[in-house]
């Protein structure tokens, strides 16, 4: 790998590194292990970088990680809906959904009633019933998920994002619905279940690349000074704020075909921590 590494930049000219968790920096079993914190302890050393946790987790889970890691880190949180700062829980930058694509939102969701929205405020995770494979996912992020009956968005205050889950044409109406707003975007999944989707919305231009560009613009480092490490399609916007972009072994084929190097190794065998290993000359 370090034959690959030749063709990058210096590693004294890399100011920041940004790292993705899930599928990343952790296991399938949602662990960090040894090695890799090993690593991120001697990369936090350095006293010249700065490191970015870049997920699409609740604030409360990344911060639990940076103890973990014991270091301090940037968080870009929520998948850019909110950064807090190295020191303590300090909200830099804190991106909701404005209040009037909401309300239009709200009343799209009752007019697809069998659909399931899951909302995220901050740390808190509100859902309906029913999601069982999306529910198991966030709880691994280590905190909990309010299951209640009926979920009404608009009376809900502080929204960072919504990720709803229901039958393909039902999400078909609802990106209708929603395709005219120019506050608010949309991204689309498809689920293991070929009828089954979901979309994630967020506010326009909200997105883990453009809060690294205002965690750039504030240390006043440039994309070329930047390395980062992801695995899925909330990763591909770090393609523009990165001079570096490194996808693993176990990435989406949309972000490998970007990337500048990809990982010999999986997120189960520290990947991420062996490439930062090499190209750092830990």
């Amino acid at each position: 790998m370090e034959e690959m590494f030749d063709r990058m930049p210096p590693p004294d000219q890399i100011r920041l590194v940004a790292l993705d968790l899930d599928g990343t920096l952790l296991t399938s079993e949602k662990r960090l292990t040894t090695p890799t914190i090993a690593v991120l302890g001697q990369l936090a050393q350095r006293a010249d970088l700065a490191i970015a946790i870049t997920t699409g987790r609740r604030p409360f889970s990344v911060r639990s990680m940076q103890r973990e890691l014991a270091i301090n880190t940037w968080r870009v949180c929520l998948n850019g809906a909110r950064i807090e700062s190295p020191c303590g829980t300090m909200v830099a930058v804190d991106r909701t959904l404005p209040a009037n694509p909401v309300a239009e939102l709200a009343l799209a969701l009752k007019r697809l009633p069998s659909v399931i929205p899951m909302i995220f405020s901050g740390d808190g995770l509100i859902s309906k019933p029913g999601a069982k494979a999306l529910e198991k996912y966030f709880i691994s992020w280590g905190t909990p998920v309010d299951i209640q009956e009926s979920v009404d968005l608009a009376m809900q205050d502080h929204v960072h994002m919504a990720i709803i889950l229901g039958k393909s044409e039902e999400i078909d109406d609802l990106e209708t619905s929603i395709a005219s707003s120019e506050l608010i975007e949309s991204y689309r999944y498809q689920t293991n279940h070929t009828d089954l989707a979901f979309i994630e919305i967020r506010s326009a231009g909200v997105d883990k690349g453009s809060s690294l560009a205002q965690i750039q613009k504030q240390l006043g480092i440039s994309p070329a000074e930047t390395l980062a490490i992801g695995d899925w399609r909330n990763d591909l916007c770090l393609r523009p704020v990165s001079g570096t972009l490194i996808a693993m072994a176990n990435s989406c084929p949309e972000l490998k075909t970007i990337a500048d190097l990809v990982t010999e190794q999986n997120n189960d065998h520290e990947g991420a921590a062996l490439a930062l290993k090499s190209f750092f000359r830990l």
